[in-house]
């Protein structure tokens, strides 16, 4: 390969790791980041950014020296694209998303997402075990008790975001789910919320529960019935699972992926041949789609 097309390959490289590196940063710092990964990866994002960086500073000084010795020609593994149509095919790869990530804007997941996977209308708290890290504890008991603790927003701000709770909050919070007649499912216990409402729901039977969601609908759904959704993220938007709590109630001007802050008495109905909860509707109303509209899985802290 001639030396002048080496280091073009080089330097192009280097552009492309700067850009993707930019590109990263853009969502780190307009808060975008949240849509694709969970707050807990944040600083291996911010070490990968730092790592691009410098490796595309490298590759572009290389591919900018009259020194031959620093371009690599050891192997035929470590040559560019032999062709003019591979090398485009190849980069394409590559500036196609970067280009898209700066001009379009971000999209959120909705129903026609959340149709293809399974909605989480019942939760064991054995399959949560399974899935649980090291050193967290049935997570959805955790973060359920928390809920009840005086907050009352259902947007937390991605940086906010707690990564666990300790044992002795779990035990005040999960006192207090039980003692009080109104719960709250706030964003940032979320899913342990909605696990001990499923779990233990003939004993919370007759209390009034207040969500925040999407509006989603099954196909054997009538228009009076919905599904409240969230989409909960454990590590990052491929592992996006769809949690929500069944509603019934004056509901049909409610499209799909209306966002609506909904209250309701819990019940329970028969579906799909399982016990479930169900909200008989109070109050609802449609609000906008909030700043952070995903949620994320935290767990309990064991000392």
């Amino acid at each position: 390969m001639s030396l002048p097309r080496a280091k073009f390959h080089t330097y192009f490289r280097g552009i492309i790791l700067i850009g993707l590196s930019l590109f990263f940063l853009k969502l780190l710092l307009t808060g975008k980041i949240s849509y694709f990964i969970s707050p807990k990866l944040y600083p291996f994002l911010s070490i990968t950014i730092g790592i691009l960086i410098i490796v595309g500073i490298i590759q572009i000084f290389i591919g900018t020296s009259d020194d031959e010795e620093m371009l690599c020609d050891c192997c035929e593994e470590h040559q560019p694209p032999k062709t003019t149509f591979r090398s485009v095919i190849l980069y394409s790869l590559f500036i196609i998303p970067i280009i898209s990530g700066f001009l379009f804007s971000n999209h959120t997941l909705g129903s026609s997402i959340a149709k293809n996977r399974q909605v989480q209308l019942t939760t064991s708290s054995q399959d949560i075990k399974q899935n649980r890290p090291s050193n967290v504890v049935n997570k959805q008991e955790t973060q359920t008790n928390q809920q009840n603790n005086g907050s009352n927003k259902n947007t937390v701000p991605s940086s906010t975001q707690q990564q666990y709770i300790t044992q002795k909050e779990y035990d005040q919070l999960q006192h207090s789910i039980f003692q009080e007649n109104s719960i709250i499912i706030d964003d940032s216990k979320y899913v342990p919320t909605i696990g001990l409402i499923e779990e233990n729901f003939n004993k919370l039977i007759g209390k009034e529960i207040e969500t925040v969601g999407f509006v989603y609908r099954e196909k054997n759904f009538s228009n009076n019935q919905i599904v409240v959704a969230r989409f909960v993220i454990t590590c990052c938007i491929a592992d996006a699972s769809v949690y929500g709590i069944m509603a019934k109630g004056d509901l049909a001007k409610f499209k799909n992926d209306t966002w609506v802050r909904l209250r309701g008495k819990l019940n329970k109905t028969t579906y799909q041949s399982s016990t479930i909860p169900i909200l008989s509707v109070t109050s609802v109303q449609a609000i906008k789609e909030p700043a952070q509209p995903y949620v994320y899985d935290i767990g309990i802290k064991v000392d």
